[in-house]
């Protein structure tokens, strides 16, 4: 949806702070509390229809979240106009993240940090990483945080390597000093939200320029 409003692609919708207008619900923050709300609705159906028999929620709940998603994707693939700038940035994170994972699986001091779940959490900020760095460095676009752009007009590469390290000891502090499993979850699904979500509609918009 940011991807959609952020290059215009569906006339009359416009950014603004009336709840009643589509606009509303399709920028920061309206869109953050329809994805909350999409969610919550999501959970609750899932874990019904699990209890009933009807269907397992592991399969429910992101079936939910492809057959909603899926249109707008195939919407904005349509509309593409830089594949060479979207691919690009894909490959990048790809080479970045498996080399992350390698990397850290050889280090014996850090080979828990290695899990599937905490690299999950570490790919959503690699993903918008590099592709905050890709979109300012090459397509002109801006970074409305100081101190990111700052980082970034220094050197992408340093923005980037300071945003994995920091996610880095945040996992890590997470595992070694909170005990309760579910609070470990929650942070690490919270920085896993924010780091793809900001990067995929990065990612998407690259294949609008």
């Amino acid at each position: 949806l940011r991807a959609i409003n952020s290059a215009g692609l569906v006339p009359g919708i416009t950014k603004t702070l009336n709840p009643l207008a589509p606009g509303f619900w399709t920028f920061t923050p309206g869109v953050w509390l329809l994805i909350f709300a999409i969610t919550v609705f999501g959970l609750l159906l899932s874990k019904h229809l699990e209890e009933k028999k009807i269907a397992p929620f592991n399969k429910v709940f992101p079936g939910i979240g492809l057959v909603l998603s899926a249109p707008l994707v195939l919407f904005l693939f349509v509309n593409f106009s830089n594949w060479a700038g979207f691919i690009a940035v894909i490959v990048a994170i790809l080479a970045v993240s498996f080399g992350l994972y390698h990397s850290l699986k050889r280090i014996g001091a850090t080979k828990r940090l290695a899990t599937q779940f905490n690299m999950l959490v570490v790919s959503g900020q690699v993903i918008d990483g590099i592709a905050t760095g890709f979109a300012i460095t090459f397509y002109g676009f801006t970074e409305q945080h100081p101190l990111s752009s700052w980082l970034i007009n220094v050197h992408p590469a340093l923005y980037i390597t300071l945003k994995v390290a920091l996610v880095l000891v945040i996992v890590n502090f997470v595992d070694k000093e909170i005990r309760k499993e579910n609070l470990q979850g929650f942070i690490k699904m919270f920085l896993m939200i924010l780091g793809f979500a900001t990067g995929l509609a990065s990612i998407l918009k690259i294949g609008l320029v």
